[in-house]
Order: structure tokens, then C-alpha cells, then sequence
């Protein structure tokens, strides 16, 4: 079972595996993120973000679905 995550930092890359510097694409704040089940590797959790199946930096996840608030703040700005 995998747990909803969310970019919380500006940009984070999104590895090939758990020790690889190489990069497959980079990731923007606010990506929704699946982790899947698993211990990190060195600081690096397995996920599925825009349908790749890698590894991003755990301190890079948070809880927060920004794209909830800013529609919120979006609707409450275009009240006036």
C-alpha cells in the first residue's frame, strides 16, 4: 500500500535508485508523490511520481496537498 505524499520544496530530483546521482526528471512543489512501503536508503524513499517509478529524498516530502489551499485562497481572492 502506498502513502500520499507531496513536494514540499521548491524542486527535488527524482533518482534512477537509491545510491545513483542520475536524474530523471526534476519535480516541482506540490507533485503529488506515492512512497511506496520501505525503509529509506540512504535518505531516499522508492515512489511513483509522474508515472516513473523512483527515488526521491525523503526530506523532500511533506503531508500538505498545497494545490487544495491555493484553491482556496484562489476562490476566496476572486470573491471581490
Amino acid at each position: 500500500m502506498v502513502t500520499k505524499k507531496y513536494l514540499k520544496t521548491d524542486t527535488a530530483n527524482l533518482f534512477e535508485d537509491d545510491t545513483s546521482e542520475n536524474v530523471r526528471i526534476e519535480l516541482l512543489w506540490g507533485d503529488r508523490i506515492e512512497v511506496f512501503p520501505g525503509d529509506p536508503v540512504n535518505g531516499r524513499v522508492a515512489v511513483r511520481a509522474r508515472g516513473l517509478n523512483e527515488f526521491v529524498n525523503e526530506s523532500d516530502l511533506g503531508d500538505e496537498d498545497f494545490s487544495k489551499s491555493i484553491s482556496s485562497m484562489w476562490a476566496r481572492a476572486t470573491e471581490f
